[in-house]
C-alpha cells in the first residue's frame, strides 16, 4: 500500500538514504518508545492513582513500619479501649480527652507515637523526660524511648491520638 502511494505521489514521499546504524537506532528507539510508554502508563495509572484512591478511603495513613499501627490508632474512635500485646510489649492507643496509665518496672521503656497526623498536647507524668502540653508530628522522635522512674505512668492528649509503647525490660 505504502509503495502504491509513494509510486503515485513520488515527490510527497521523499527518500531517504540513511546509513544502516540510524535505521537500527530508530528501530530500536521507536521500539522502546512503543513498549515503554504504555507501560510507564499502566504503572503509573495502576501504582500511584489506584494506590492513592485506595488510601484516601482508609484515611490519612501511611505506607512503612508503622503502618499496622496507624490503621490500630485509626479504629481507636470506634471501640472503647485497644490494647494490643505479645506478652513483652503492649501497645495502648490514648485519644484526646482520656488517659492512659501504664503498669510496669522502673527502667521499662514508654515510647509515644502519634497514630495519624499531629497530636497536641501531649503530657505525661512517671517518666524519666517528661512532655507536658508537646505537640508531636508523624515521623518526630520527641516521645520515642522514654523510661518507667516508677510503676506506673500516666500519658494523656488534648487532640489527636497517640499510640503508647510499654516495654517491659527483664531485670
Amino acid at each position: 500500500m505504502l509503495a502504491q502511494l509513494a509510486a503515485e505521489f513520488p515527490d510527497f514521499w521523499p527518500e531517504w538514504n540513511m546509513p544502516y546504524w540510524v535505521t537500527s537506532l530508530l528501530r530500536v528507539v521507536g521500539g522502546l518508545v512503543a513498549v515503554l510508554l504504555p507501560a510507564g502508563g499502566i504503572v503509573y495509572l495502576f501504582l500511584f492513582k489506584m494506590m492513592s484512591f485506595m488510601q484516601s478511603r482508609l484515611g490519612p495513613m501511611e505506607a512503612g513500619p508503622y503502618g499496622s499501627m496507624q490503621l490500630l490508632a485509626a479504629t481507636a474512635g470506634r471501640v472503647a479501649e485497644i490494647v494490643w500485646t505479645d506478652g513483652r510489649t503492649n501497645v495502648a492507643v490514648c485519644r484526646s480527652g482520656r488517659a492512659i496509665i501504664v503498669h510496669g518496672r522502673a527502667g521499662d521503656r514508654v515510647s509515644i507515637i502519634p497514630g495519624m497526623v499531629k497530636a497536641t498536647g501531649v503530657s505525661t507524668a512517671g517518666l524519666r523526660w517528661t512532655l507536658e502540653n508537646e505537640s508531636l508530628s508523624a515521623g518526630s522522635s520527641r516521645g520515642i524511648s522514654n523510661i518507667m522512674i516508677g510503676e506506673r505512668a500516666v500519658i494523656t492528649v488534648d487532640s489527636g491520638i497517640v499510640l503508647a509503647i510499654h516495654e517491659r525490660t527483664d531485670q
